[in-house]
């Protein structure tokens, strides 16, 4: 059976995907490999919520983008689909400019049979999504550990914004023209409304919270420290917003830097800063590990294959 150069492409680019993508962060994030110290005894118990907590974040954030990719292009991604494409996001922020990722998998949702726009739109939703129930998220637990009135009027605020959701998406939308013309979306190709949007944004904030959660365990994993609320809260909305801040920064791959001198910044006060560092560090190798395990999906079958099309009569 001959197979054509574009076939052999269409099997072949999932693995070159995933090698690209670890070259990229043996690259990025070998440098600071000498820094991360593990601890000299693991807490087994502890170890295994957190492997629990991240299985629960696959699934929740695989469930999103396949809710998204359904209400706003008509097709209907597997469980395996669902979770390759979210691997092919994250593992495509390493490469240099950090939008290949979302190419990759607009381009696959047009070859499963979505409309450009339509599949733009839907990637777009979701990062507005996600962006959005971190702000809620991290406004709500700042009042956790600083019950003043700044931090309630700014949970007042994010909680207000709820309603507005379908007017703040289509500013996202148009920011988005302007910062990559070539992924801008046209703004009516959304499907989603406010009801959905409301469940998704809901579920993007669990996720935020299971993604703090980890951050807490890997923090107990290395000082053998109990947490009281208050220091949670604060580990939570410190791993948020440097995420959220990790996000735009176009020039670091994956927020490399970015992210721990955020979060690091914002618990050196608490932790002091060795200790925040070293934190953030092994954070950051947690969250590398996962990528990688997540991005073996990709080269599963069915994961990232393109149905055949039936020849015409």
């Amino acid at each position: 059976m001959n197979l054509s150069p574009r076939s052999v492409a269409r099997q072949l680019w999932p693995a070159l995907f995933l090698l690209g993508s670890l070259a990229f962060i043996y690259y990025h994030f070998s440098d600071q490999m000498g820094q991360v110290r593990l601890p000299a005894q693991f807490s087994w118990p502890v170890l295994a919520v957190a492997i629990g907590l991240q299985l629960l974040y696959w699934l929740l954030n695989s469930w999103c983008w396949q809710s998204i990719v359904k209400w706003c292009t008509g097709v209907k991604l597997s469980a395996l689909q669902g979770f390759s494409q979210i691997a092919m996001l994250t593992l495509g922020k390493y490469f240099p400019g950090k939008i290949w990722g979302m190419v990759a998998r607009i381009s696959l949702l047009q070859q499963l049979g979505a409309i450009r726009p339509h599949g733009i739109a839907a990637t777009i939703s979701e990062q507005f999504l996600i962006l959005h129930a971190a702000c809620i998220t991290s406004t709500l637990l700042w009042c956790v550990f600083d019950p003043t009135p700044w931090p309630f009027a700014c949970a007042a605020i994010a909680l207000a914004s709820v309603p507005a959701m379908p007017i703040l998406q289509r500013f996202a939308f148009r920011l988005e023209a302007r910062l990559v013309p070539s992924l801008a979306p046209n703004q009516e190709e959304s499907s989603l409304d406010g009801a959905r949007m409301a469940l998704l944004l809901a579920v993007y904030c669990v996720i935020w919270l299971l993604i703090g959660a980890i951050f807490c365990c890997v923090y107990s994993m290395l000082f053998a420290a109990s947490l009281e609320p208050a220091v949670a809260a604060r580990l939570i909305v410190a791993n948020t917003i440097g995420i959220g801040v990790g996000f735009f920064a176009i020039f670091s791959p994956g927020g490399l830097g970015v992210r721990e001198a955020i979060t690091s910044g914002l618990l050196a006060s608490q932790l002091g800063l060795e200790d925040a560092v070293l934190l953030c560090l092994m954070f950051r190798l947690w969250i590398v590990i996962f990528e990688l395990v997540s991005g073996l999906s990709l080269v599963l079958p069915h994961a990232t294959r393109i149905p055949a099309k039936k020849p015409e009569p």
